[in-house]
């Protein structure tokens, strides 16, 4: 197998091999401190998987949405773990870091608010000015 490249900023491990998609990075603690993953997001979100931009599509979420969901899930969410993702298979690598955020929001369809949970991961790009996003559904 060849090495992927490495996008994101993180640079502490290798990513691993191709083919493989996800691997865990063993850390007890998110790899971005929060500072500078809401300096990214201020800068540019950038749906970086072809599921992802789907999911972000099916949600009906612009940046501005994006941009909010991030900073909640900084905020009030809970972090779950962090991995090396890769784009595609023979695409390049991030090291990301994964969230889950519950939130009411109104729901039009049942006509109540309703609980949501979140599933949010994501990296720093190398330029440090853009948040690619990884995962983004409910």
């Amino acid at each position: 197998m060849v090495k992927r490249k490495n996008v994101s900023i993180y640079d502490d491990t290798d990513p691993p091999d191709g083919g493989q998609g996800r691997v865990k990075i063993k850390r007890r603690t998110p790899i971005y401190g929060k500072e500078a993953v809401l300096t990214a997001a201020a800068g540019r979100i950038t749906p970086w998987t072809r599921r992802c931009v789907r999911n972000v599509l099916d949600l009906g979420f612009d940046d501005d949405d994006l941009a909010q969901l991030v900073t909640e899930a900084l905020r009030n969410g809970r972090y779950k773990d962090s991995e090396w993702c890769e784009q595609t298979d023979d695409g390049p690598w991030a090291a990301c870091d994964a969230y889950v955020l519950r939130r009411r929001e109104w729901n039009h369809n049942a006509f109540k608010h309703l609980e949501f949970e979140y599933y949010i991961k994501f990296a720093i790009a190398k330029t440090g000015q853009v948040l690619l996003l990884v995962s983004c559904h409910t």
